[in-house]
């Protein structure tokens, strides 16, 4: 019988951990902040390295010509 009672600390932690997990789907989805900032700050990665070798590319031009 004691199996059957219902365990107040089983309770909370489970409780607090779908609390946890939806807070994650909430950070982590297209919407909100996080993710976006990330694909932002890759995005500005991806082009400053363009943006470096295109400058590199124009220096030795310059060199040969």
């Amino acid at each position: 019988m004691s199996d059957l009672t219902p365990n107040p600390v089983l309770n909370l932690q489970q409780s607090l951990s779908q609390l946890y997990l939806s807070h994650l789907d909430y950070v982590f989805s297209a919407n909100h902040g996080y993710n976006a900032c990330s694909f932002t700050w890759q995005d500005a990665m991806i082009n400053n390295k363009e943006t470096s070798r295109l400058k590199l590319d124009n220096l030795s031009d310059n060199k040969t010509a």
